[in-house]
Protein backbone atom coordinates (compact mmCIF):
# COMPACT_ATOMS: atom_id res chain seq x y z
CA UNK A 1 0.00 0.00 0.00
CA UNK A 2 3.01 2.31 0.43
CA UNK A 3 4.35 1.69 -3.06
CA UNK A 4 3.98 4.62 -5.44
CA UNK A 5 4.82 4.45 -9.14
CA UNK A 6 6.11 7.49 -11.01
CA UNK A 7 7.21 7.57 -14.65
CA UNK A 8 10.22 9.83 -15.06
CA UNK A 9 11.32 10.90 -18.51
CA UNK A 10 15.08 10.62 -18.25
CA UNK A 11 16.45 14.13 -18.09
CA UNK A 12 18.14 16.14 -15.34
CA UNK A 13 15.21 18.50 -14.71
CA UNK A 14 12.74 15.65 -14.21
CA UNK A 15 15.10 13.70 -11.95
CA UNK A 16 15.74 16.83 -9.88
CA UNK A 17 12.01 17.40 -9.44
CA UNK A 18 11.33 13.73 -8.64
CA UNK A 19 14.05 13.76 -5.98
CA UNK A 20 12.61 16.80 -4.26
CA UNK A 21 14.74 19.55 -5.74
CA UNK A 22 18.28 18.27 -5.17
CA UNK A 23 20.35 20.80 -7.07
CA UNK A 24 23.54 19.01 -8.10
CA UNK A 25 22.98 15.68 -9.82
CA UNK A 26 25.72 15.93 -12.42
CA UNK A 27 29.20 14.53 -11.89
CA UNK A 28 32.34 15.09 -13.96
CA UNK A 29 32.09 11.55 -15.38
CA UNK A 30 28.39 12.04 -16.05
CA UNK A 31 29.03 15.29 -17.95
CA UNK A 32 31.75 13.58 -20.03
CA UNK A 33 29.40 10.69 -20.81
CA UNK A 34 26.63 13.12 -21.81
CA UNK A 35 29.03 14.91 -24.15
CA UNK A 36 30.11 11.61 -25.71
CA UNK A 37 26.48 10.53 -26.19
CA UNK A 38 25.62 13.88 -27.80
CA UNK A 39 28.62 13.65 -30.15
CA UNK A 40 27.71 10.08 -31.09
CA UNK A 41 24.08 11.01 -31.80
CA UNK A 42 25.33 13.90 -33.96
CA UNK A 43 27.76 11.65 -35.89
CA UNK A 44 24.97 9.12 -36.54
CA UNK A 45 22.75 11.81 -38.05
CA UNK A 46 20.06 11.40 -35.40
CA UNK A 47 19.29 15.13 -35.41
CA UNK A 48 18.49 15.19 -39.13
CA UNK A 49 15.02 16.62 -39.73
CA UNK A 50 12.90 14.17 -41.73
CA UNK A 51 9.52 15.86 -41.53
CA UNK A 52 7.08 17.94 -39.57
CA UNK A 53 4.09 16.67 -37.61
CA UNK A 54 1.03 18.91 -37.53
CA UNK A 55 -0.39 17.09 -34.48
CA UNK A 56 0.43 14.75 -31.65
CA UNK A 57 0.00 11.08 -32.59
CA UNK A 58 -0.11 8.73 -29.61
CA UNK A 59 0.75 5.04 -29.61
CA UNK A 60 -1.83 4.43 -26.87
CA UNK A 61 -4.80 5.72 -28.88
CA UNK A 62 -7.26 3.48 -30.70
CA UNK A 63 -6.97 2.90 -34.42
CA UNK A 64 -9.93 5.13 -35.33
CA UNK A 65 -9.06 8.08 -33.09
CA UNK A 66 -7.76 11.17 -34.95
CA UNK A 67 -4.60 11.36 -32.82
CA UNK A 68 -3.75 7.65 -33.11
CA UNK A 69 -0.20 6.78 -34.18
CA UNK A 70 -1.49 3.37 -35.27
CA UNK A 71 -4.25 5.03 -37.31
CA UNK A 72 -1.75 7.33 -39.01
CA UNK A 73 0.48 4.39 -39.81
CA UNK A 74 -2.27 2.04 -41.02
CA UNK A 75 -4.23 4.63 -43.00
CA UNK A 76 -1.42 6.79 -44.40
CA UNK A 77 2.08 5.32 -44.18
CA UNK A 78 1.49 1.66 -45.05
CA UNK A 79 -0.77 2.29 -48.08
CA UNK A 80 1.50 4.98 -49.50
CA UNK A 81 4.66 2.89 -49.04
CA UNK A 82 3.35 -0.56 -49.93
CA UNK A 83 1.89 0.79 -53.15
CA UNK A 84 4.96 2.91 -53.90
CA UNK A 85 7.16 0.11 -55.20
CA UNK A 86 6.54 -1.28 -58.66
CA UNK A 87 7.89 -4.84 -58.81
CA UNK A 88 8.55 -4.55 -62.56
CA UNK A 89 11.07 -1.74 -62.04
CA UNK A 90 13.46 -3.64 -59.80
CA UNK A 91 12.33 -1.91 -56.63
CA UNK A 92 12.75 1.67 -57.76
CA UNK A 93 10.32 4.24 -56.41
CA UNK A 94 7.75 4.29 -59.17
CA UNK A 95 4.09 4.92 -58.42
CA UNK A 96 1.89 1.86 -58.30
CA UNK A 97 0.46 1.13 -61.74
CA UNK A 98 -2.86 -0.62 -61.14
CA UNK A 99 -3.27 -1.89 -64.70
CA UNK A 100 0.14 -3.56 -64.77
CA UNK A 101 0.02 -4.84 -61.19
CA UNK A 102 -3.48 -6.21 -60.64
CA UNK A 103 -2.00 -9.64 -59.98
CA UNK A 104 0.46 -8.40 -57.32
CA UNK A 105 -0.69 -8.70 -53.72
CA UNK A 106 1.19 -7.07 -50.89
CA UNK A 107 0.75 -7.91 -47.22
CA UNK A 108 2.13 -6.06 -44.23
CA UNK A 109 2.13 -7.69 -40.80
CA UNK A 110 3.07 -5.74 -37.68
CA UNK A 111 2.97 -6.80 -34.05
CA UNK A 112 1.19 -4.69 -31.43
CA UNK A 113 4.37 -3.66 -29.59
CA UNK A 114 5.98 -2.05 -32.60
CA UNK A 115 5.27 1.59 -31.79
CA UNK A 116 6.52 2.60 -28.40
CA UNK A 117 6.62 6.38 -28.38
CA UNK A 118 4.46 9.28 -29.57
CA UNK A 119 5.01 11.76 -32.39
CA UNK A 120 4.74 15.33 -31.13
CA UNK A 121 3.84 18.47 -33.12
CA UNK A 122 6.75 20.15 -34.87
CA UNK A 123 9.93 18.92 -36.46
CA UNK A 124 10.43 15.16 -36.57
CA UNK A 125 14.04 13.98 -36.49
CA UNK A 126 15.64 10.59 -37.11
CA UNK A 127 16.01 10.13 -33.34
CA UNK A 128 12.22 10.49 -32.93
CA UNK A 129 11.67 7.70 -35.45
CA UNK A 130 14.16 5.49 -33.63
CA UNK A 131 12.25 6.12 -30.37
CA UNK A 132 8.90 5.31 -31.97
CA UNK A 133 10.03 2.11 -33.69
CA UNK A 134 12.86 0.73 -31.56
CA UNK A 135 13.36 -2.36 -33.70
CA UNK A 136 13.87 -0.64 -37.06
CA UNK A 137 10.97 -2.30 -38.84
CA UNK A 138 10.76 -1.33 -42.49
CA UNK A 139 8.07 -1.53 -45.12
Amino acid sequence: ANFQYMYIDTNIDNFTQALGGIQELETKSGKELSTLIEQTRQSLGLFEIVGCSPNIYMSSKGLDEPDSLWGLFVKEVVPSQLLLLDSTSGGESDRYNKQENDDIHRVYIQYSGAYYYNIYPGEVIVDDLMSIDRFGDVI
